[in-house]
């Protein structure tokens, strides 16, 4: 009896289980067997969001794709599976993102529903899986405002930047198609044109312009500048062109049936918008100016007007000459001091030698006015001291040294604390 017991009870558990599984599926006709949660991703989508449903053939059996999409490691999925018997089992929620595509625009925006079978063998392609296929399609067309043509009904091997081939050459379009529309004829044209810069006669193409239609589907343009609607429902449609550097600009166009219906759109450069980001001085994006420093200041790489040095510097025949009313600090009168210590020290010596020499001197310009009975004029003292100035006088690079390390110290170039 205690057994019995049990099993009544796994019994109404399992009945209760199934009834949930049941009711979450968001298609009536269809039974809930969650795929492993990575292998989608939860998402938001709803109406607006949907417009596509695109047909995939799975390669394999009803059961194989169930047990391939719960299987965590295959990282695959599709909103919903279809089996030759005309059963409907739903992996993903209508919402979130099934892994069906690799193209991730269509992937975002499409329902993927897999069939069972292959590409080559047709008797999987049951009258019971066309039937059962036709009528969910047309529950999500129906419900997301999806136009029920092969504009928006695809199949795998439609999707651009895909390598599949399904659901082959087999599966039977016209009669699918006739199963969706109920019978009803949906007359449809395609919309193209060119989207070019200025003029649409003369203008250069501008190539990966966006061009948006309103019913929110979207194209965009190839190298040529051309864009192409194809499965458009016969009506009225307005397009709206757009890139980054352009002005947006929309057109309308009557989209007759069974012809393609051309509207070329012509954007024009948006002017540059000149920007200073925060610049006082210096250009701004456009080639212009951002301002200009008063006087007594300068414009710094950053376009910051900074104040001039007080410092004045001179290049006067080859030498830096320092305005009088600088303060000098200690440090650098000690240097000065130290300038003019080297000098009077090699002038001590200078004259120590031209008393050394001089007889010599004497001797020889008394020799050579015997000779000549002209009188010469004496040779230059200190030729190598500091009393003479010269390129290659090392007093004098040694002083504009100093000179130099000075202004730099007080311009801001060195701080207190730089050293060689």
């Amino acid at each position: 009896m205690k057994n019995e017991i049990q099993v009544f009870i796994c019994i109404i558990f399992l009945a209760g289980f199934a009834g949930r599984l049941h009711a979450a599926s968001d298609y009536p006709g269809a039974e809930w067997i969650p795929a492993c949660p990575t292998n989608y991703t939860s998402w938001n989508n709803g109406v607006g969001d949907i417009k596509y449903v695109v047909i995939h053939l799975a390669e394999g059996t009803y059961n194989g794709t169930i047990s391939w999409f719960q299987n965590c490691d295959s990282q695959v999925s599709t909103h919903y599976v279809v089996s030759s018997d005309g059963d409907v089992a739903q992996m993903v929620k209508e919402k979130d993102i099934a892994w069906h595509l690799f193209n991730d625009y269509y992937g975002i925006k499409s329902i993927g529903i897999e069939h069972e079978g292959w590409v080559d063998e047709p008797e999987w392609f049951t009258d019971e899986m066309y039937k059962a296929s036709a009528a969910l399609v047309k529950y999500l067309c129906d419900k997301y405002k999806i136009p029920k043509t092969k504009a928006y009904i695809l199949g795998h091997s439609e999707i651009p930047g895909e390598s599949h081939t399904d659901p082959g050459p087999l599966w039977d379009w016209n009669y699918f198609m006739n199963l969706v529309t109920g019978g009803v004829v949906i007359k449809t044209g395609n919309l193209m044109g060119f989207v070019k810069e200025g003029d649409i006669y003369t203008g250069k193409a501008i190539a990966g312009a966006k061009v948006e239609l309103q019913t929110g589907d979207t194209a965009y343009t190839d190298s040529n500048g051309l864009y192409k609607f194809n499965g458009l429902v016969e009506g009225e449609y307005e397009a709206t062109a757009s890139k980054a550097g352009y002005v947006t600009k929309s057109g309308n166009k009557y989209v007759a049936a069974d012809v393609d219906n051309w509207m070329s759109i012509a954007l024009d450069k948006v002017a540059c918008q000149p920007a200073c980001d925060g610049k006082e001085c210096g250009s701004d994006t456009c080639g212009g100016y951002c301002g200009f420093c008063a006087d007594g200041f300068y414009c710094d790489w950053k376009g910051k007007c900074k104040t001039l040095s007080t410092d004045v510097i001179e290049i006067k025949d080859n030498a830096f000459e320092i305005a009088e009313d600088i303060p000098v600090s200690v440090e650098e009168t000690a240097a000065f001091e130290t300038v003019d210590a080297n000098e009077a020290d090699i002038g001590t010596e200078e004259h120590q030698e031209e008393e050394t020499e001089q007889p010599e001197e004497f001797h020889a310009e008394e020799s050579s006015q015997e000779e000549t009975g002209f009188e010469q004029e004496p040779l230059p003292r200190g030729s190598g001291g500091c009393s003479h100035g010269g390129s290659g006088n090392p007093c004098l690079i040694f002083f504009v040294l100093v000179l130099f390390l000075v202004f730099a110290r007080r311009s801001g170039i060195l701080s207190a604390k730089s050293s060689f």
